[in-house]
């Protein structure tokens, strides 16, 4: 079913859906995405078979490991995560481009450029599927950034049907939900991460932070038999969608066109903050910070979970939230970073790459 006009399109062959041949273009890159997709989808499939079955379930490393990737992919290939990327990227390259410009009095038309900086109306060109690349990069080391987190299968005995988005890795905090306008808390190594993932009609992946929230179960699945519950994980689904969501029966076409327009209100394209903090409003190793310093993260879908399974914490003030969730588990990871530039890139190597993307208003 289409977001913007609530209108359920029917027999869409699902191999068609966020598809396209040799989209990435590499034939390479495209055969490594395609040994992932065997080891995910036959990690997913011993998942489902599992929680379907057993009241408890467990599985080998890799299969954890591959069931983790494929959530991060989910989230990292979307237009949502390229949207991210490029408005993160444009704000950094403008930021370093203003601080050249400042002191550089030979670039060509340099009042008219930090002129358009400041007021916010300069073009920057982005390749989208650029960006996607670059997401995908980062997302799959990042993927053991959740191996801490414990996992839960949420099994559905409703006449409704979970549904998915074209963004079905979602990344949620109740913990900290009144917080997340102020600072980021669905950053991987966040206190009180949740992720929540769709993988049938009746089922859908939990994982969390157990030193957040503990689940009321004495076994790794927890059965729902209310309709509110299975539509409260709906809503996260049509927030984090762009574009689509998805089910398999068109008799549910119905209540998923009343969810859609019950919750239009709440629709956002963007939910990445990107705020410049002035000099000294950051500690760096324990002193003020001598420049600016470039602060993204994402905001939270306009949403109160609140799952009766779910105990949740007490929240802490905003002054006492740990920085990270797992310490060693950060400091034993290393991840490519997507949104900074080379240290050792020259004025002059970042203008020859950056300026030909550059365009004035009305130029």
């Amino acid at each position: 079913m289409t977001k913007d006009a609530s209108r359920v399109i029917t027999y869409a062959s699902v191999r068609k859906q966020c598809a396209r041949h040799k989209y990435y273009g590499s034939t390479e890159f495209e055969d490594f995405l395609g040994s992932l997709d065997g080891n995910h989808g036959r990690a997913l499939n011993i998942l489902a078979a599992n929680a379907r079955t057993c009241e408890n379930f467990s599985f080998c490393d890799d299969d954890r490991q591959y069931i983790l990737e494929f959530m991060m992919l989910q989230r990292s290939r979307v237009p949502r995560a390229a949207n991210k990327i490029a408005k993160i990227n444009r704000q950094m390259t403008l930021t370093f481009l203003r601080e050249i410009l400042a002191t550089s009095t030979t670039i060509p038309r340099r009042l008219e450029l930090l002129a358009a900086i400041d007021n916010d109306t300069i073009i920057y060109d982005q390749d989208p599927l650029e960006s996607i690349m670059l997401s995908m990069k980062v997302s799959l080391p990042n993927s053991q950034l959740l191996s801490d987190l414990s996992w839960a299968v949420i099994r559905n005995h409703t006449q409704l049907p979970f549904i998915f988005g074209d963004s079905p890795a979602v990344l949620y905090n109740q913990y900290l939900h009144q917080h997340h306008e102020q600072t980021g808390t669905i950053g991987y190594m966040c206190p009180g991460l949740m992720v929540l993932l769709p993988i049938g009609a009746d089922l859908t992946l939990l994982l969390y932070d157990d030193a957040a929230y503990s689940v009321s179960s004495s076994s790794s699945v927890v059965d729902v038999v209310d309709n509110p519950i299975v539509s409260r994980l709906n809503v996260l689904q049509i927030l984090s969608s762009v574009q689509n969501v998805y089910f398999g029966n068109q008799n549910d076409g119905e209540y998923v066109r009343e969810l859609i327009n019950a919750h239009r209100s709440s629709f956002r394209d963007d939910f990445t903050v990107v705020r410049i903090a002035p000099p000294g409003a950051f500690s760096v190793d324990g002193m003020p910070s001598e420049n600016e310093i470039l602060h993204t993260f994402e905001q939270q879908l306009p949403i109160r979970l609140n799952l009766p399974f779910l105990n949740v914490n007490p929240t802490p003030q905003i002054n006492e939230i740990p920085t990270c969730r797992n310490e060693q588990l950060a400091n034993s990871i290393s991840t490519p970073d997507a949104h900074s530039h080379d240290g050792s890139l020259s004025a002059e190597q970042f203008l020859e790459e950056a300026l030909p993307k550059i365009h004035l208003p009305n130029a």
